[in-house]
């Protein structure tokens, strides 16, 4: 090869090196084409609440501050919160009030119907402040537990809050409001309850030392509480005392309710449980189908069309139909991991 070869040869790593830094500091793109928008609903979404605020209006919240509003037939918008921290509970008074609260004590009110979401100052422990359930009263009162035993009364829709329990080393989940009565449960199979609306409060007995996430009565005497390793119990004398019934698993339960006629609860797997009386359970077939191993529901609210779940996914179960509300918004997706809270 000649010298005049040799050197052009030599040269041709640098022409295209200087080529494509050209290209990548004086060629723009041209427009054109449609910019791909992001699902309202991702894959990798979890929603760990969701309340019914009217007909055909469904407000859904979790991870990352994200809140969603629904029209039940899955379509949905994002609201922008406002806030990064994971929103563990929703409730609505109708359709312009909603609260949300969550994670480093966020407590979210809306006047709007969700147009925009107002972070509200409340007394929260700066120890351990996250908040887990709230529940929204008549005439704009609403009471929130959480962390570091925090129980909290709401006024005005929420924008105003006080504090009704001194702080101390125990974590509530679980909330349950009727009339002035307010029934809390937590960790360590802990349960305590306030006849005056939280003015004055009695420590429960319980027969389990599992972290108690939720409880639900039915009437003035029958209740239900649920918790960890498949963990059910029952009282018949308004949660004044309480007694451990099997319901045939060890799975984690999240969350009871009552939904008029029965006692439904849910958790890992897709489980879902059934019972009239609280004593006797057993699985509510949803047609969920090989799906139900990968999924897991931290919410079960009745709605006006059937039980609407929170979890892995958005859905409703409507007779013994388990009916997608995110199939649309969210496109089809793989198996759904449990998402830390």
């Amino acid at each position: 090869m000649s010298s005049r070869s040799s050197f052009i040869t030599s040269l041709a790593p640098l022409c295209i090196i200087g080529g494509l830094l050209y290209a990548a500091l004086y060629i723009k793109p041209a427009g054109g084409g449609t910019a791909l928008e992001p699902p309202v609903i991702a894959p990798r979404d979890h929603f760990y609440a969701m309340v019914q605020a009217a007909a055909g209006q469904f407000w859904a919240v979790g991870n990352d501050g994200k809140v969603v509003l629904g029209d039940g037939r899955g379509r949905w918008q994002v609201q922008a919160s406002g806030t990064r921290a994971h929103l563990q509970a929703v409730d609505a008074w109708d359709a312009r009030h909603a609260l949300a609260v969550g994670n480093e004590g966020t407590v979210l009110s809306t006047g709007d119907g969700g147009q925009t979401w107002v972070k509200v100052a409340a007394p929260v422990s700066a120890t351990a402040n996250k908040l887990m359930r709230v529940q929204a009263l008549p005439e704009g009162q609403a009471v929130a537990v959480g962390e570091f035993n925090t129980v909290l009364l709401g006024s005005a829709y929420g924008r105003h809050w006080e504090r009704l329990t001194p702080e101390q080393d125990v974590a509530w989940y679980g909330l349950a409001v009727r009339g002035s009565r307010i029934t809390v449960a937590g960790e360590f199979g802990r349960l305590m309850q306030s006849d005056d609306l939280g003015r004055s409060w009695r420590a429960i007995t319980t027969p389990t030392e599992a972290h108690l996430t939720a409880v639900a009565f039915a009437d003035e005497r029958r209740g239900v509480a649920v918790g960890l390793n498949g963990t059910v119990l029952l009282s018949e004398d308004g949660g004044r005392s309480w007694q451990a019934v099997g319901q045939g698993g060890e799975e984690h339960l999240y969350d009871v309710s009552w939904d008029g006629r029965r006692f439904v609860a849910c958790g890992d797997r897709g489980l879902l449980l059934e019972s009239v009386d609280g004593r006797a359970w057993k699985a509510l077939d949803a047609a969920l189908g090989e799906a139900r191993n990968f999924l897991w529901f931290s919410r079960v609210v009745p709605g006006a069309e059937g039980l609407l779940l929170a979890g892995a996914t958005l859905g409703v179960v409507h007779g013994d139909r388990f009916i997608s509300l995110a199939s649309e918004a969210a496109g089809t997706s793989g198996p759904a991991s449990a998402a830390p809270r």
